[in-house]
């Protein structure tokens, strides 16, 4: 059946449309299921099947009676062809989408995820809370600054120390070149503490210092053993210190500040504890603590090491 051919304007697209429209105002109007069926290049003419709706495939001219009365205007094919492309491509589309249930289902899930990463982890829109932090609690925090006090207050007797034994009648420049070291060192400790808490979104709040003693003299030990016996005392309460900041951590359920300390702090320490025990033994083994010549022996040890 050819659809593109037209009668008095009409085309044969919109035939079901022309119908309704004429039974509806003219009854006596045939429709186009009521089209007659003539014969076309000589053919016999084709009878419609009983209670079938349809046209018959052959090609049939449209005999429509009647028609001067009313004038219709049926839409153009240009739209009716727009129509149908929009239609095709809205089933296109939404085939496309619904084809694969288990794609779907993968988005929405998603989906879902970055719903709820979003409600666990909130943007932050002022600049006073750190963007950072994340399974930092305020324990582990707490616990960091005081580590970083009591860094730096090591740092500050080591570095009494240092001032101590450089001075003119005193002159030990190898206990003095060590405790320079040590000082330095726990600092560096101190800062490495302050970096970490930067990086972890958390805020460093610095205390007050203890004064340390300015001298070191004893008249049984002597000075250098004094200084040393204190200084081991120091590393052991830097180190029950470091375990004691290894526990918050751990209690916390922060496995990266655990894994911080024992790599980076504790291991250094230990060792530090060892160092000075030594020290310790062995300026006991060379003669009376209070022998000055002892301690000049070992004073010169210190400044070959150094």
């Amino acid at each position: 059946m050819r659809t593109d051919k037209s009668y008095f304007g009409l085309r044969f697209s919109h035939a079901p449309e022309i119908g309704a429209w004429m039974r509806s105002r003219a009854p006596r109007e045939r429709s186009l299921f009521d089209a007659e069926l003539v014969p076309v290049d000589g053919q016999p003419p084709l009878e419609r099947p009983h209670g079938s709706t349809k046209v018959h495939p052959q090609r049939v001219r449209i005999e429509m009676a009647a028609y001067t009365q009313a004038t219709l205007t049926a839409p153009s094919s240009s739209t009716a062809v727009s129509n149908s492309k929009i239609r095709l491509r809205r089933s296109r589309t939404t085939t496309r989408t619904h084809s694969d249930p288990s794609e779907s289902t993968r988005l929405s899930e998603e989906a879902q995820i970055i719903v709820d990463a979003s409600e666990a982890y909130p943007a932050q829109t002022s600049v006073d809370y750190s963007f950072a932090r994340s399974g930092f609690s305020n324990q582990c925090e707490r616990a960091l600054n005081e580590q970083i006090n009591v860094e730096y207050n090591i740092s500050y007797v080591y570095h009494a120390m240092w001032a101590y034994f450089n001075r003119d009648n005193i002159a030990l420049a190898g206990f003095a070149e060590h405790f320079r070291k040590e000082s330095l060192e726990e600092r560096a400790h101190a800062e490495q503490l302050m970096e970490y808490m930067n990086l972890r979104g958390g805020k460093v709040e610095l205390q007050q210092l203890l004064p340390p003693q300015s001298e070191y003299d004893h008249p049984e030990k002597g000075c250098a053993l004094l200084a040393l016996e204190l200084s081991l005392s120091l590393e052991k309460l830097n180190k029950d210190k470091l375990c004691e900041l290894h526990r918050v951590a751990e209690d916390a359920g922060d496995a990266h500040m655990c894994d911080f300390i024992e790599g980076e702090l504790l291991d250094s320490q230990v060792q530090s504890v060892r160092q000075v025990s030594e020290m310790v033994a062995t300026l006991l083994r060379m003669g009376p603590p209070a022998d000055g010549m002892a301690t000049w022996h070992f004073d010169q040890t210190l400044l070959e090491v150094a």
